[in-house]
């Protein structure tokens, strides 16, 4: 699976863990998932302390990519974004990495409405990948 087919495989398994956490608990806690070979498994924890969530996710992952057991990892947490227009959004930040070395953030803006709950539009940015390793810079050799 590409790179593309990873993100939307992962979101499309993230987004109703997501929303459900929002339904029950009011906000997202942080959790995973790994993209393998029989799909999509989520991880997440009991543990209330984000921090100590986060950097077990993290060394789940690392070991995971050592052992060449997935191609896609995604952490999953809640975030603040800004629009140009208008104030602070609650947002689902997922910071996705694919083996081939990509690595991106998608924040999807959500609010819990009268009828349910509402994802907005997502935004997608580059990051600097944690679990695999880079890819190779191709270009033009550089002399010191």
């Amino acid at each position: 699976m590409d790179a593309v087919e990873a993100v939307e495989a992962l979101l499309a398994a993230a987004l109703p863990v997501a929303e459900a956490m929002v339904k029950e608990d009011g906000r997202v806690r942080p959790f995973g998932a790994t993209l393998g070979p029989h799909g999509v498994e989520l991880a997440a924890a009991d543990e209330r302390d984000d921090a100590r969530v986060l950097a077990g996710i993290t060394a789940m992952f690392q070991e995971a990519a050592r052992d060449d057991a997935c191609e896609a990892v995604g952490l999953f947490l809640e975030a603040v974004v800004r629009r140009d227009r208008g104030g602070p959004r609650r947002a689902l930040q997922a910071a996705i990495e694919h083996r081939d070395g990509s690595a991106l953030d998608v924040f999807r803006p959500f609010e819990a409405t009268g009828e349910g709950f509402a994802w907005g539009d997502p935004l997608r940015t580059p990051r600097n990948p944690s679990v695999f390793p880079a890819p190779p810079r191709t270009g033009p050799e550089v002399d010191p």
